[in-house]
């Protein structure tokens, strides 16, 4: 017999004595492993050495909320037959990868987005499926991010 014909067999022979509890209990485990190594993950951090975004997953969309205008920015991998990225420095985007102000219709012409003294939050929505992952950078006069602290859960 193969596993999952041993799994159905317990399951059977078990609603058959009426033991509910463990057929909940199997039922439960079997979904808990699935969704274990099922799910990938939206999170990442920001190096702020290198001044890049790191992810241990393709980037393929950010949305970055200026939190001073208001301004919503879609970072969205364009599709091509390109690679994405894992790693993204904001003040200079690769090239297969295009900037939205306040929608997803009109990329903007410039991909430099990024003003000085400004918070940006950043969320990583990549992965659907996935939770999303937040983190809030602060810019400099200069441009330069710097991390600030926040709860990454969204």
């Amino acid at each position: 017999m193969d596993k999952k014909s041993v799994l159905l067999t317990t399951i059977g022979n078990n609603i058959k004595e009426g033991k509910k509890y463990q057929v909940i209990k199997l039922f439960t485990m079997v979904l808990s492993l699935f969704y274990t190594i099922s799910c990938n993950s939206n999170r990442f951090f920001f190096d702020e050495k290198s001044q890049q975004i790191v992810s241990c997953y393709t980037i393929v969309g950010l949305d970055v909320l200026d939190l001073k205008t208001g301004d919503i920015y879609f970072i969205k991998k364009i599709a091509d037959n390109t690679a994405g990225a894992k790693v993204i420095n904001l003040n200079s985007l690769p090239k297969n990868y295009n900037v939205y102000q306040n929608s997803h219709n009109n990329p903007l012409g410039c991909k430099c987005f990024i003003k000085p003294n400004r918070i940006y939050e950043i969320v990583n929505i990549s992965i659907g499926d996935a939770g999303r992952w937040k983190i809030r950078l602060s810019s400099d006069n200069n441009g330069k991010l710097h991390s600030v602290p926040v709860d990454k859960s969204v």
